[in-house]
């Protein structure tokens, strides 16, 4: 179970089924931990033209204890979305509002800036869905699931599908292809074989649906946190 002290079932922006009957939770992050949508912080409104690849460095197990992390005050870090081993999808930030999964400063940012990027130094927040997946970057490789890898290929290309953008490495992008201080979520995710499978799975999903998109192409580190208690009030935790 997730080490959240509030969780609701489903995602607020995620409609879909999950592969395998997974389950799919929202778990808001503390208010303190992301950026409201309607904040002139970022120069304008969210505009997401790509998914990057985390590892938030704790334990691939049954303590699912980033979700909980970013409720508690004042961390300062969070994530769109959390994916843990038994292939269950979290929602921690809505996709109008900024997590704070990849800002960057001056001294850590890997030059150039993806091309297709706006020529300004707007924070990466504004510009990438987020998501946590359970495990280490080192061995990511060996505790991955076949639930876990299921969950990503739909994951990836409902994302893909909801913002219009081409699948390929250009877009999937590795943390640590941004970040220099950073190396998540490793070398296993995000391979040819990956690439192939959600291309595949746009190609089934949009089968007749008109697209503007054809084209294709080939961590943060936390420490984990205690159980905070579980809650049923709607209200974000103070």
């Amino acid at each position: 179970m997730p080490e959240a002290s509030i969780i609701f079932p489903g995602c607020p922006d995620f409609e879909w089924d999950l592969p395998n009957g997974r389950s799919k939770f929202w778990t808001p992050a503390h208010y303190t931990n992301f950026t409201p949508g309607d904040s002139d912080w970022y120069r304008g409104p969210r505009d997401i033209l790509g998914a990057v690849y985390h590892t938030p460095e704790e334990k691939a197990d049954d303590t699912e204890a980033t979700p909980g992390y970013f409720q508690v005050p004042k961390v300062y870090a969070s994530t769109d979305w959390y994916l843990d081993n038994d292939g269950d999808l979290f929602q921690c930030v809505r996709l109008t509002d900024f997590s704070w999964a990849q800002g960057q400063r001056t001294w850590n940012t890997r030059s150039p800036r993806p091309s297709y990027l706006p020529k300004d130094d707007t924070s990466y927040n504004r510009y990438y869905t987020s998501i946590e997946i359970e495990g280490y970057a080192e061995s990511l490789a060996r505790t991955m699931t076949p639930a876990q890898y299921d969950t990503l290929v739909e994951w990836s290309a409902r994302m893909a599908i909801m913002f219009d953008y081409p699948v390929n490495r250009q877009r999937l992008i590795a943390h640590s292809e941004l970040i220099t201080t950073k190396r998540d979520p490793g070398p296993s995710v995000l391979v040819d074989k990956f690439i192939s499978e959600v291309q595949s799975r746009v190609t089934e999903l949009t089968r007749g649906t008109p697209t503007t998109n054809t084209e294709v192409g080939p961590s943060t580190h936390y420490h984990t946190i205690p159980i905070l208690g579980w809650k049923t009030s709607n209200n974000i935790p103070e």
